[in-house]
């Protein structure tokens, strides 16, 4: 018996002919948040990883693996390593000139330290929330 291809299998080997790193990294930033919408986050941690091999001499969207990692740091309550994170994240965004994902990092990173002190807070689910 064959075993069919998914959709997303083709969408990829289509995109390895004809090199769309950019594309297949898209890919994988969609099946991310996916996954921590589900609440799967060894899921969402290995595909932030598998994206991350598709970046290649793309500051910005390396930037953007960033930001996924530190939502699922933050969504797993480890605001410490997703404040690190979230660092390396908007100085990719300010060494590039993104004001608006620089500015966006800088608010988020105003959250951690109230998530940390308040669980419940307003704040907790915000950063990811804001990042789709």
């Amino acid at each position: 018996m064959v075993r069919q291809r998914e959709p997303f299998e083709i969408a990829l080997g289509i995109a390895s002919c004809f090199n769309f790193r950019n594309l297949q990294f898209w890919y994988h930033y969609s099946l991310v948040w996916l996954f921590l919408d589900e609440g799967r986050f060894g899921d969402a941690h290995a595909h932030v990883e598998h994206s991350k091999s598709h970046v290649v001499n793309n500051e910005y969207i390396l930037g953007r693996a960033m930001v996924l990692r530190t939502c699922i740091l933050f969504m797993q309550g480890r605001f410490e390593e997703a404040k690190a994170e979230f660092l390396g994240a908007a100085e990719a965004f300010g060494k590039l000139g993104a004001m608006g994902d620089l500015e966006w990092c800088r608010e988020l990173l105003q959250c951690i330290p109230v998530a940390t002190h308040k669980p419940d807070s307003e704040c907790q689910n915000r950063p990811c929330q804001q990042a789709y």
